[in-house]
């Protein structure tokens, strides 16, 4: 079998899992606070780490080292409601989910039965403690820059504004949210909240929708070498058989 054929269908793989970064980030452009992903590819040789040198030009593998979110901030659009916070920087407010305790930008953000605070996917917002906050139903609150919530003549609580030294231990995990790698240990956010406000997702639609465009006819490109190469195979086979 030809080698080349290797190289083309590791290139159509990657290609593949690209298009499919891309196509979750157009799709997630009317969402609020969503992070853009990119994708990052490392070329490989094909053969063995212990095999002996390649006398002859030595075929390379393309594959998809790793997806990386873009926390370049998205557009502010202010609303007015009391409960759509934002952060305007760095930052993230921390929830408890079954899974544990993972991070979002922001959003439309609801209060349970219970008057807990909650995102709209109903995972309890946590305060610096770790601890859910309630809110009283008897006043609207009001949220300050540093996370403070009061309501009335109250403080009921602070929320949970942290950020990481690098954000590369974060990964999208899906609804919305990020987790951190195992011993990240979270540091207070430099952001700002702001309430009455939503962070609008930081996709750009047109480059995604060139990206989609320029990976599909990529993608189709590989699976034609791919085809080329195993026309190779079959004339060889069929020349050999014919002596």
């Amino acid at each position: 079998m030809a080698d080349g054929i290797y190289a083309a269908m590791s290139g159509a793989m990657s290609r593949s899992l690209a298009l499919d970064v891309v196509a979750q980030n157009v799709a997630n452009a009317p969402t609020p606070g969503f992070r853009a992903s990119a994708v990052a590819y490392r070329e490989a040789p094909a053969r063995a780490p212990d095999a002996p040198p390649a006398t002859d030009a030595e075929i390379r593998m393309s594959t998809l080292d790793a997806v990386v979110p873009s926390w370049q901030p998205g557009p502010l659009e202010e609303t007015g409601g009391a409960l759509d916070l934002a952060i305007e920087g760095d930052g993230l407010f921390a929830v408890r989910t079954d899974a544990g305790v993972r991070y979002l930008r922001g959003g439309s953000m609801t209060c349970d039965r219970d008057g807990v605070l909650v995102t709209s996917s109903g995972h309890p917002l946590l305060d610096v403690e770790g601890r859910p906050i309630r809110l009283p139903a008897e006043a609207e609150p009001v949220v300050g820059e540093d996370g403070t919530i009061r309501a009335g003549d109250r403080t009921v609580g602070r929320l949970a504004v942290v950020w990481f030294e690098s954000p590369a231990v974060l990964s999208h995990e899906g609804d919305n949210l990020y987790t951190a790698a195992a011993g990240a240990a979270p540091i207070a956010a430099p952001g700002l909240v702001r309430q009455g406000v939503i962070e609008q997702a930081n996709v750009n639609v047109v480059r995604g929708m060139i990206d989609l465009v320029s990976l599909t006819r990529s993608y189709e490109a590989t699976l034609r070498a791919m085809e080329s190469f195993q026309n190779i195979d079959r004339r060889t086979v069929r020349d050999l058989a014919q002596g």
